[in-house]
């Protein structure tokens, strides 16, 4: 009994340690934003806007200030993958519902760069690429605790992946790596637990259903997924 007790303990310990490490990289990665006035950034943004303020997959509004667009039959639409505008979208009601501005006269529908449209962009990027990519590194601290590394062992892969590596850089801006790459870990994480545990019927296809739709949805972030 006594060693269950200390046993439960040390999770309780390990699981509060990834939980403080994730909210440390989530105001890192709110902290040091990269700037959206960034062609691929704005090309992402606009069809987010497009689609829910007019309902429309043109970004003429703002096709002047990104090169990352195409043009077909005197309109313009993004030529980035849509997973992510899609992603953003509850995002953009939300972070517009913080603006305090609603309506036709909304100024971010007037195609200009301005601060409001920099904080929806903001917004958007802390909740998809820089939670997503703390996500990531939250299961990769707790798949190295799984396969027997000692706590700092996995402290140090969470850190090294989520401050040390390229996925710190692409967790700051509105682009589709972080999300398209933790969407394929995260996929990975669930098959590896499907492999672990006992079968249940019920459970296991929701976790098969949930790993494929995460899988499909890397690649309608990033077609490049389709690789992996």
């Amino acid at each position: 009994m006594k060693f269950k007790l200390l046993e439960n303990t040390k999770t309780n310990v390990k699981f509060k340690i990834g939980l403080i490490l994730f909210f440390i990289l989530i105001i890192s990665y709110a902290y040091f934003q990269q700037t959206y006035k960034n062609w691929n950034v704005i090309s992402r943004i606009s069809l987010s806007l497009s689609l829910m303020e007019e309902g429309t997959v043109t970004i003429n509004k703002f096709h002047t200030h990104t090169g990352d667009k195409a043009k077909y039959k005197g309109n313009y639409y993004s030529d980035k993958a849509p997973g992510l505008s899609f992603t953003a979208l509850p995002l953009i009601n939300v972070s517009k519902m913080i603006i305090g501005n609603y309506g036709k006269n909304s100024h971010w529908n007037d195609g200009k760069l301005n601060w409001e449209l920099g904080f929806i962009v903001y917004f958007c990027t802390v909740f998809t690429s820089g939670l997503f990519t703390a996500i990531a590194a939250l299961l990769i601290y707790f798949v190295s605790l799984r396969i027997g590394t000692s706590i700092s062992g996995a402290v140090f892969a969470m850190l090294s992946f989520g401050l040390g590596s390229l996925a710190w850089g692409w967790a700051t801006a509105f682009l589709g790596h972080a999300m398209a790459g933790s969407c394929l870990f995260i996929a990975f994480v669930i098959i590896i637990f499907l492999n672990q545990i006992a079968a249940h019927k019920q459970r296991d296809m929701f976790l098969g259903f949930l790993a494929g739709a995460v899988l499909s949805w890397a690649v309608v972030v990033e077609y490049t997924s389709a690789i992996p």
